[in-house]
């Protein structure tokens, strides 16, 4: 009993919990934050402004991953209209009817940059929501879409 008294003071005294709780210098530390997710081959991210996340394909691989796989149904899709080129999809986390103009702009602009048109150009960009696309049977990359608008964009002149 004298053994167990004399132990209790010594715990009661002791102010470094690491002498108390040896195993616990072994535990794992809780992540801090969610992990950045690596992005497939043929998808980067694209800077978009107020916040918005905006994800490109690179190829028709990247464009199928970027437009079915990571768009959900009330994102928003953009694609240069008459051009092959890149698909852009603008995650929608509060599932609004609209973007803000400065980020329609923005994803319109991106995928335009990256699209077959000529630079120095107005161009016509398509957008709708991920939820009026649909795969076309055996065409890597393509789609149909319904319910589409169309945003006009200045594709700056290289130079």
């Amino acid at each position: 009993l004298e053994e167990t008294e004399t132990l209790m003071d010594q715990v009661e005294g002791e102010t470094d919990l690491a002498k108390l709780f040896p195993a616990a210098r072994e535990a794992r530390a809780a992540p801090k934050g969610r992990a950045r997710r690596q992005l497939p081959r043929g998808v980067v991210e694209v800077s978009l402004p107020l916040g918005y996340s905006g994800y490109a394909g690179k190829s028709a691989e990247g464009n199928e991953i970027v437009t079915f796989r990571i768009g959900r149904g009330s994102d928003f899709w953009f694609h240069a209209a008459d051009y092959p080129g890149c698909h852009v999809v603008v995650k929608n986390p509060e599932r609004l009817e609209s973007l803000p103009r400065q980020v329609e702009i923005a994803a319109a602009l991106h995928a335009a940059r990256f699209s077959g048109a000529p630079p120095g150009n107005r161009l016509a960009v398509s957008t709708t929501q991920c939820k009026h696309l649909r795969k076309i049977k055996g065409e890597k990359g393509r789609v149909m879409m319904a319910s589409a608008r169309t945003v006009l964009v200045d594709l700056p002149a290289s130079g």
